[in-house]
């Protein structure tokens, strides 16, 4: 009796249709128009989002001659072009913040330096930068501003 009952829970799992990561993604991007991919998705399969409007989050530098979404903060600090990606906003870029950012009309864009983002945007799959060290680069739409969820103090915001 108690190997029919582990056959038929054995059965029953086997026939759920399963659901991916990938299927989760595509309900977003109809949802959105933004295909949701991590930065290093993105930067080991650059080919597979050529041309297609994704969503990818990472730490933003705009500086001088470095406007590049890196993957991590400790890339950025020590400008590792090879884990970056060269961003260019596009004229109507919207801004997204819970916090009121000062609004410098000589260049708006310089308040969102040293900060980790979420960009919206077009993907393009080609090498830039001085060395092709850039992996890609993104024409970006919309910008959010992330926010702290942990304060290091074991409590969530």
């Amino acid at each position: 009796m108690r190997v029919f009952w582990v056959l038929i829970m054995v059965l029953s799992f086997a026939s759920v249709p399963t659901f991916s990561q990938d299927d989760g993604r595509k309900i977003i991007e109809k949802a959105t128009g933004y295909y949701p991919v991590s930065f290093f998705d993105l930067m080991l399969n650059p080919e597979k989002f050529d041309g297609r409007k994704v969503e990818v989050f990472g730490y933003l530098h705009v500086k001088f001659e470095d406007c590049t979404l890196y993957a991590l903060k400790d890339y950025a600090d020590y400008i590792v072009e090879l884990n970056g990606l060269l961003v260019s906003f596009k004229d109507d870029v919207r801004i997204r913040s819970k916090k009121p950012l000062k609004k410098d009309p000589r260049d708006p864009l310089k308040e969102l330096d040293c900060m980790y983002v979420e960009l919206k945007g077009d993907f393009v799959n080609k090498r830039f930068g001085q060395f092709n060290y850039l992996f890609g680069a993104i024409h970006v739409d919309e910008v959010s501003v992330a926010w702290r969820y942990y304060d290091g103090k074991k409590e969530l915001r």
